[in-house]
This record gives structure tokens, sequence and C-alpha cells, in this order.
């Protein structure tokens, strides 16, 4: 009996089985009825019974379309007979109804709660991520670096983040499907590509760098923005919201944090110390008298191998002062 009760309200029953559930519904005393109520108001977790006071009201109502049946006079017995049998049935049916709906909008709650809910990941200082979204796009963390996101942001043809920090976006192509990194003071919009934001606190801009496709960027606080493509650099100014961009052959020093690497193209020896000093937390002491370009590669994450190379291009040598954790730079 209960198990058909349950494919009812789940719309699992055959026609077979409807007619045994009203044949025996048909049957059962109001004390029957009203215990088979409370039986399946009581099984459904989260849903509650209803008062005495909600079945009483809800009796007087279906009484009430008894009387005015009865009341009519002209009626045939089969037909009054057969109004008393759908109204039995109806004053089962109705709050199985009722639990069912109860039940689907709680759990549509629930459910809408949870796609509500923010993801959120977040990576300390030296620490990397890699985080992989609903509709398959892949984003590298950098550090110190939090990526957050609802699931319902990639519902209903909209895919939408929030980043602080630095991370690599490799993007999945949808066509019409517009993908949006929203950071503080700006916003960046595309299709599907690749493409590297940093928005750190505290750093007066915005920086984005596009390395496959097109795509566009916002300054919030003018709300005009700009296309890009591929190898361009875009720089967000906060402050003002002005834009400005530039090629990525034209950028002296370009961090390469995805494959660990330090880009120079034809960059002063002033330039490769302070990117040096920033990523590797010293200081150096300079003492050379030469004005070194330096144009190739250096690792981001092995000091004493990006020292060699500097050394060994530039003819300098290099002392490490430890106790200052200061290293001393002089001409050969």
């Amino acid at each position: 009996m209960y198990e058909l009760i349950e494919k009812y309200i789940n719309g699992q029953l055959t026609a077979e089985e409807l007619a045994l559930l009203k044949s025996y519904l048909a049957t059962c005393t109001q004390e029957e009825l009203k215990a088979i109520m409370h039986k399946v108001w009581d099984s459904n977790d989260g849903v509650p019974a209803p008062s005495e006071e909600q079945l009483l009201r809800m009796k007087h109502g279906i009484d009430a379309r008894i009387a005015e049946t009865e009341g009519g006079g002209k009626m045939g017995v089969s037909r009054i007979r057969l109004s008393h049998w759908v109204l039995r049935v109806a004053a089962v049916l109705l709050p199985l109804f009722v639990v069912a709906t109860v039940y689907l909008m709680e759990s549509n709650r629930r459910m809408n709660r949870l796609m509500e809910n923010k993801l959120t990941f977040v990576t300390g200082e030296g620490q990397q991520a890699s985080v992989n979204l609903p509709d398959g796009s892949l984003v590298n963390l950098n550090q110190n670096s939090k990526l957050e996101y609802t699931a319902a942001a990639f519902r209903h043809g909209k895919r939408s983040v929030r980043l602080e920090g630095e991370a690599y976006f490799n993007v999945n192509h949808r066509e019409d499907d517009v993908f949006v990194v929203a950071v503080s003071d700006a916003e960046v919009s595309v299709l599907g590509t690749e493409f590297n934001v940093e928005a750190r606190s505290g750093k007066a801009s915005v920086t984005v760098i596009l390395d496959k496709g097109r795509l566009h960027v916002m300054a919030t606080k003018t709300r005009r923005g700009l296309n890009i493509s591929s190898g361009d650099e875009a720089v967000i100014d906060r402050r003002t919201g002005n834009i400005s961009i530039s090629t990525l052959e034209k950028a002296p020093v370009r961090v390469d944090w995805l494959n660990k690497s330090l880009v120079f193209h034809d960059a002063s020896l002033e330039n490769v110390l302070q990117m040096l000093e920033k990523t590797y937390s010293i200081n150096f002491q300079r003492q050379m008298r030469g004005k070194c370009r330096f144009h190739g590669v250096l690792p981001a994450d092995n000091l004493e191998e990006s020292l060699r190379i500097i050394c060994k291009t530039c003819n300098l040598k290099v002392r490490n002062e430890k106790e200052r954790n200061t290293y001393v730079v002089s001409d050969r």
C-alpha cells in the first residue's frame, strides 16, 4: 500500500497500479485514511505533518462539497455514489498532492541554496593550485590568490568567477556563452581563450596578458573597455580607470609564473637585478660599472642558476653575504 503511495508521489504509478490504489482507498474508513495521511507525511523528511486544525479544515471543505452534491435532489443514485467515491478519493489524493508539492518545493529550495553557496579556492605563500570549473575550463592559481564561484554562475548561458591575486585561465570555448572574470576595479570577458590575470590587492593596476584568441577588458570605474588580441598586455589603472595596451614583445620584463620563468627582452641589467630581488626576496649591492643588456629566460625557482647565467652573460661576479641576505655584484 505505502509502496503504491510513494510511487504515486514520484509519478511512477502504472494505470493498473493507480486503479488498485483508488480501489483500496475507496474501502478505507475515515480513521484508516487519517492514519495513512499521517504516515505519508511522517515519511517525508523535512515536511511537517498537518495539524489537527488543518485536517479539520480540509475535511469541512470536502464535507461541504458532499452536501452540495446531495442537496441537488435530482441526481441519480449511481451519480451520487460516484460523487461520494470521487470525493473520498479526493480527500486522500489532495493531501498526497500537497505532500509531493511541498516536498519538491523544499528540495528545490535546498538545491537553490546549494547552487548559491560559494566555492572558494585559496593558495598561500609558495603554493599553486589547479581548479577545474563546471564548464570544463581550467584555472591555475598562483601563490597568495583566491578564486570564487557558485554553481549558479554556470547556468543559463552564463559563466563567471571572481579572482583576487593571479591566475592563468584556459577557458573552454562555447559559442555565444561568455566567460567573465571579475576582479577588483576590472572585468575580463571572453568566449574561449588562454590568458593571465594579475589583480593583487595593494597593486595600483590590474594586468591582463593574452596568449591566444581575443578578449575584452573593462575598467569598472569608467565602464569603458577595449578588445585585445594574442600577444597583447592590458594594464588597467585602478585609480583612473585608464587602460593601456602593449605587445609582449615590447615588454622588457615579464614573469611567466606558470612555467616558473622570468622572461627578459633587451632588458637593462638594473631591471634584471630588480626582478631577481623581488622574486627571491634578496638584496643586491651593486658595484659594477657596465651597462649590460639581457635577452633571455631565467628560472624563477633557482637563484644560483639565475646568477650563473647573468654572470656569464654580463661578465660579472657575485659574492654572497649570507648574514645580511645580500649579494654583492661587481665586474670581473
